[in-house]
């Protein structure tokens, strides 16, 4: 739709014509950094060319992927990282793949890191980097994933019914991150899970009943650090912290 006109246009499959869309069942849509227009469609990925309304490279879906066309619950979802390589997420088989646009090809991660998970109950929803360069994917069952910025390494985040402070699904539909840096993920079924993805800058250290390694007590004096004398610039496993706890003679090392 022009903005100013108000006029529209359509754009669809052709039967006969290959610089048509390659299927009329549209997932999404995206405009890559270059300038380049990409269509996800139940079937495959079309490099498209708004302005000759052509399709200059269609990339095909693997026949093998499960739930592609003409299944109309396929879900797809773009993201473009900060190196400039595009991904996808499909809500169906393994979930995640990188987008070659050169080659017109795709290459697939295994999100279990079996390489077995190409079945209808695995899959991805929702895709998002953050400044540091990692890649958080929302999976259709498995929890959250957080891809290392060498792209080398999964860590996942599961619902743990014992652990208040877990994600409450492992169904994660939506990711979001605001502008104070905070991840928000929608669940299907529990609800929205706000958290930092960063370590918070605090961490507390108390008396705990019954644990002989916490503080002896919760009135704190003073803090020292003491260096054991192995370098002018001794490293964390060098040091040793001491607690002075109120008026407990009793010294509390961390």
């Amino acid at each position: 739709m022009d903005p100013e006109t108000g006029r529209t246009v359509h754009y669809e499959h052709k039967p006969g014509d290959p610089t048509s869309l390659t299927s009329n069942r549209v997932r999404s849509a995206f405009e890559a950094k270059d300038g380049t227009f990409w269509v996800a469609m139940t079937s495959g990925v079309d490099l498209f060319d708004r302005r000759t309304a052509k399709v200059l490279k269609p990339i095909p879906l693997p026949p093998e992927l499960p739930g592609i066309d003409p299944n109309p619950e396929l879900q797809i979802s773009f993201c473009e990282d900060r190196a400039g390589v595009l991904w996808m997420t499909l809500s169906f088989g393994y979930g995640l793949a990188r987008v070659s646009r050169e080659a017109g090809t795709l290459t697939f991660y295994s999100l279990d890191g079996t390489g077995k998970d190409n079945t209808l109950q695995a899959g991805a929803r929702s895709i998002i980097e953050l400044e540091d360069g990692t890649l958080w994917i929302g999976t259709t069952a498995s929890g959250m994933l957080k891809l290392n910025r060498e792209r080398t390494r999964f860590v996942r985040y599961r619902n743990n019914p014992a652990d208040p402070n877990s994600i409450s699904g492992d169904q994660v539909h939506g990711l979001f991150l605001d502008r104070e840096g905070n991840m928000w993920a929608g669940t299907n079924g529990a609800g929205i899970n706000r958290f930092s993805p960063h370590p918070l800058p605090f961490k507390v250290y108390q008396h705990k009943i019954g644990d002989p390694n916490s503080l002896d007590m919760n009135y704190t004096t003073s803090i020292f650090e003491d260096s054991r004398g192995l370098g002018a610039r001794p490293t964390r496993r060098d040091l040793a912290v001491f607690f002075f706890c109120g008026y407990n003679p009793n010294v509390c090392i961390r």
